[in-house]
């Protein structure tokens, strides 16, 4: 990743502390004090917060705002981290970054205590905060999650799934973080209408690139590489762009879904996976979610033109040139 400003650097220290004096894992209790540890060691890059931060620039509230912003941009961050550690749990995985998961680590009952534990903080210090506003956001948000989350488990295996279904859940699923953090950052430094709706617009756009970018690398990477094992989506009846353009492709369509329904009825192999990989890239299934990441790019880069030269425009064009390109 790119070398972020000095002065970005220095807010996102504030959003650790604010994550840290957030999470309040305590001296009370050793146990929930070296998991809430490690699920912080785990977390990512912080790009959520960034976008926050940097949506804030834009209103006439920044900087007198710079403190609310950090503490919801840590905010957001747990309801992230919490997303995560109940992921691992559902996926069953082993890794996350290339570090033991909690639910390997402590056992799924901890890491579900764990997941609403972090909830739980959020409630408490947006109440706490009077973040009243941005809570309403973040709870919107947290529904969205869930909803995506409940439509992805309703298509498993699913050889009738479509792409019109898989955006609906990555909007619900992913894209709804990044909205959010582009949304609160704007409405915090306070943005009129149309400014907010052109910063909530391009946190769609972020969000989409970001997942379609995720999905393929899980057909283009290794477990070695990206620290997390790799297909996992189709070995447990997840389909993503590749899979789905192929079961819609006249050619190609019916080999895809004569696969689906025989492994349905077992364990996915590594030759089911071979075979999933070939008819993807013979479909072009793999190219056409290429093609939607420059589509999401292209928009993206239009709303980032209209707005105001400063660093925030700089650094969000910096984020969205990595992501797009990684």
């Amino acid at each position: 990743m790119f070398k972020l400003p000095p002065e970005l650097q220095s807010e996102l220290a504030l959003v650790e502390k604010y994550l840290l004096e957030f999470i309040n894992f305590g001296k009370e209790d050793k146990t929930l004090g070296e998991i809430v540890k490690c699920v912080i060691e785990n977390s990512g890059k912080m790009i959520r917060p960034s976008l926050l931060l940097l949506s804030g620039r834009f209103g006439p509230g920044y900087p007198e705002c710079r403190e609310r912003l950090c503490k919801l941009g840590a905010l957001l961050e747990m309801v992230h981290i919490a997303s995560l550690v109940h992921d691992d749990i559902i996926d069953d995985s082993p890794l996350r970054r290339g570090k033991p998961t909690i639910q390997s680590r402590f056992g799924k009952d901890m890491a579900v205590f764990t997941g609403d534990f972090v909830l739980s903080r959020v409630l408490y210090h947006l109440m706490n905060e009077g973040l009243l506003d941005s809570g309403i956001i973040i709870g919107e948000t947290i529904s969205a999650m869930c909803r995506g989350e409940i439509e992805q488990f309703n298509s498993h295996f699913d050889p009738d799934a479509t792409i019109e279904g898989y955006l609906s859940i990555i909007r619900n699923k992913t894209a709804s973080v990044f909205i959010a953090s582009c949304s609160m950052g704007a409405r915090e430094s306070g943005c009129d209408g149309n400014f907010s709706k052109g910063l909530t617009d391009l946190g769609n756009h972020i969000g989409h690139i970001f997942q379609i970018r995720d999905d393929l690398l899980d057909f283009q990477s290794s477990e070695q590489k990206e620290g997390k094992p790799v297909h996992v989506d189709f070995r447990g009846g997840i389909f993503t762009l590749p899979v789905l353009y192929a079961l819609q492709h006249p050619e190609h369509g019916k080999k895809m879904r004569e696969l689906i329904i025989d492994c349905e009825k077992r364990p996915v192999t590594d030759i089911d996976i071979a075979a999933m990989e070939k008819i993807a890239k013979q479909s072009g299934g793999i190219d056409f979610a290429k093609e939607q990441i420059v589509k999401h790019t292209d928009a993206a880069y239009s709303i980032l033109k209209s707005l105001p030269d400063n660093e925030g425009l700089r650094v969000i064009t910096a984020i969205l040139k990595w992501i797009s390109s990684s």
